[in-house]
């Protein structure tokens, strides 16, 4: 009975340390310098993080549009503006059209249409 205890209890140890290990690795800190930009200026590079984001399929016809919604949370700590660059993107890799700029201020949510400028409804 006390062996059965024993087992049970190393193996409980065990497996708290390897969850603990896991998750540890999960939520750890790790930036790419290559990626992310130098560390003293936190300037980003072209391809950080905070500064390039691949958004969801988008798909315009002369009858339809897309929308999406860019929120910026008002978490303190956090920027009270944050400013964005949109740039559609086509499946051949070229640009939709001119890219757009706007700010959202924190705690707002801002709508984006993506709309062909032939649409009969919207134009």
């Amino acid at each position: 009975m006390k062996t059965k205890h024993l087992k049970r209890f190393f193996l409980s140890i065990a497996i708290t340390a390897f969850v603990a290990i896991l998750a540890g690795n999960a939520f750890a800190a790790n930036q790419n310098a290559a990626r992310d930009g130098d560390s003293t200026t936190y300037a980003p590079q072209a391809t950080s993080n905070d500064y390039i984001v691949a958004a969801p399929y988008w798909q315009v016809d002369s009858g339809s549009y897309t929308f999406m919604a860019v929120s910026h949370s008002s978490l303190s700590g956090m920027a009270s503006e944050i400013g964005l660059t949109v740039n559609a993107i086509t499946s051949a890799g070229a640009a939709y059209d001119t890219a757009e700029s706007f700010t959202v201020s924190a705690g707002t949510t801002t709508r984006l249409f993506i709309v062909p400028s032939t649409h009969a409804t919207i134009n």
